[in-house]
C-alpha cells in the first residue's frame, strides 16, 4: 500500500527532501560547535544565547504561522521559510560578532518555523486513510538528516576544511528546494483552512482541553528529547567513566533509534490505532528513561545496558510527535493550520525551557539529579499523553 495517493506522490517525496535538509540545517551547529567557540573566541553563554535565538524564533514562527498559511497558503509561507533560513546560513559565521550571528540564527529559527508548520499541515491533507503513516514517515526524513548532518560536518573538519563550508552548502542546497518548491503541485492540496480565517477562530480553538494537552503532551517530548540528546554523552563519561568517544556512541544509538521507529513503525505496524501507538510510545519512552537514570547507580558495568536503552529511548520518542500531530489534526479538521501551528509551538517552549532548566539542575545537584529531573518530565508527558488520548476518544470528530 502506498504511502500518499497518487496525485500527491511527487508532492509528498518533495516534501520528504525539505524535512531531511530540515534536519541537516538543526544540527550542523552543534557538531560544529567546539570549532566555532575556538575560531571565535565564544563563551558556552554565547554559543547558548545563538542556539537559544533559534529556539524563540522557532517557537514565535510556529505560533503565528497557522494563520498565516490560513492567509497565504503553502507556497507563500514555505517560501516565507526557505528565504529566512537561506538567508541566515549564507551569513552566519561572516563575522564573530554575537548580536549578528545571535539575530541571525533567530531568522534561521523563524524560518524553520514556518517550514515546521506549512509540511506538517500539507502531509495531513495527503493523509486521506488517517493512519499516520505518512506524517512518521516524513520526521522520518528530519531523523535522517539529524544522522547526515553531524556526520557531514565530521568529514569537513577531519580535512581541516572551514566548518563554514557545511552552512554555504547547506543554504545551496535549501535555494535548489526553493525554486523546486515553486514548481510543485500545490493545487492538489485543495484551499486551506477556511474556519481558521474567521474571526475568534483562534479563541475558540484555544477553549479546547484536546488541544491544549496536545501543547504540553509536545512541550514534555521535545524538551525531553532534546535533554537526552545533548546529555547521554556526559551522562556516559561522568557517571559510568566511558570514554568521549563512546559517549558519543550512545548520542547516535538515540538518534538511530529514532529513524529507525519513523521509518520502520509506519511500515510495519499498518493496523495499529494511532491511539494505542501513542500510549505504548509513550510507555516506552518514559521507562527507557526512568531505566537510564536508575543505572546510574549501578557503576561502569552498566553502560552496555545503557546503550542499549539509549537505541530503545530512541525507538520510544520515534513517532510521539508525528502522531500526536496526526490525531490532532484528525480532530480539528477545520482547523488544521492552527492547531498545528499551537502544538508545535509546545515543542518549542519545551525545547527552550527544559534544556535551560536541565542544566541549572546540572550544575547545582549534578548530571544525575539532571537526568532524574528527565525522568520525570518523561513521566509528566505520559501522563498528558494518556489524558490526550481518554479525550480525544470523546470528541466525535475523532476516528482513530
Amino acid at each position: 500500500m502506498a504511502i500518499v495517493e497518487r496525485p500527491y506522490t511527487t508532492l509528498y517525496w518533495s516534501l520528504f527532501a525539505v524535512f531531511s535538509l530540515f534536519g541537516i540545517s538543526m544540527t550542523i551547529i552543534g557538531s560544529s560547535l567546539p570549532k566555532i567557540l575556538a575560531d571565535f573566541h565564544w563563551n558556552y553563554s554565547i554559543a547558548g544565547m545563538v542556539i537559544a535565538a533559534a529556539s524563540v524564533g522557532y517557537f514565535i514562527a510556529t505560533f503565528s504561522a497557522g494563520n498565516i498559511l490560513a492567509r497565504l497558503g503553502f507556497r507563500k509561507t514555505l517560501s516565507i521559510g526557505f528565504l529566512l533560513i537561506i538567508g541566515s546560513l549564507f551569513l552566519f559565521g561572516l563575522h564573530a560578532t554575537p548580536a549578528l550571528n545571535i539575530f541571525l540564527y533567530f531568522l534561521c529559527g523563524i524560518g524553520q518555523g514556518f517550514l515546521e508548520v506549512a509540511v506538517n499541515a500539507a502531509v495531513m491533507r495527503m493523509d486521506t486513510s488517517g493512519q499516520g503513516r505518512a506524517m512518521s514517515l516524513l520526521h522520518g526524513a528530519f531523523a535522517l538528516g539529524a544522522v547526515i548532518g553531524p556526520l557531514a560536518m565530521s568529514i569537513i573538519l577531519s580535512l581541516n576544511i572551514a566548518w563554514l563550508l557545511m552552512f554555504r552548502i547547506t543554504a545551496i542546497l535549501y535555494l535548489l528546494l526553493a525554486l523546486v518548491l515553486q514548481m510543485l503541485p500545490f493545487r492538489v492540496l485543495g484551499e486551506t483552512d477556511r474556519s481558521s480565517r474567521a474571526s475568534g477562530a483562534g479563541g475558540t480553538l484555544y477553549r479546547q482541553p484536546a488541544a491544549w494537552l496536545g501543547f504540553l503532551a509536545l512541550m514534555c517530548y521535545v524538551g525531553a528529547e532534546h535533554n537526552f540528546s545533548n546529555w547521554i554523552s556526559e551522562y556516559a563519561v561522568s557517571v559510568f567513566g566511558a570514554m568521549p568517544a563512546t559517549g558519543s556512541l550512545l548520542v547516535s544509538l538515540f538518534w538511530l533509534g529514532l529513524m529507525a521507529g519513523r521509518m520502520g513503525v509506519p511500515l510495519v505496524a499498518r493496523r495499529m490505532r494511532l491511539t494505542t501507538q501513542l500510549q505504548r510510545f509513550a510507555l516506552l519512552m518514559a521507562g527507557s528513561f526512568v531505566l537510564v537514570f536508575s543505572l546510574g547507580w549501578l557503576g561502569r558495568g552498566a553502560l552496555p545496558l545503557v546503550a542499549l536503552l539509549s537505541f530503545v529511548a530512541g525507538f520510544g520518542c520515534s513517532i510521539l510527535y508525528p502522531t500526536v500531530m496526526t490525531m490532532l489534526g484528525g480532530a480539528f479538521r477545520e482547523q488544521q493550520g492552527p492547531i498545528i501551528g499551537f502544538a508545535a509551538t509546545g515543542g518549542g517552549v519545551g525545547g527552550f525551557v527544559f534544556p535551560l532548566l536541565l542544566a541549572q539542575i546540572g550544575a547545582l545537584a549534578g548530571i544525575r539529579a539532571a537526568f532524574a529531573a528527565n525522568a520525570l518530565i518523561a513521566l509528566g508527558m505520559l501522563a498528558i499523553d494518556l489524558a490526550l488520548v481518554h479525550r480525544l476518544r470523546r470528541m466525535p470528530s475523532m476516528k482513530f
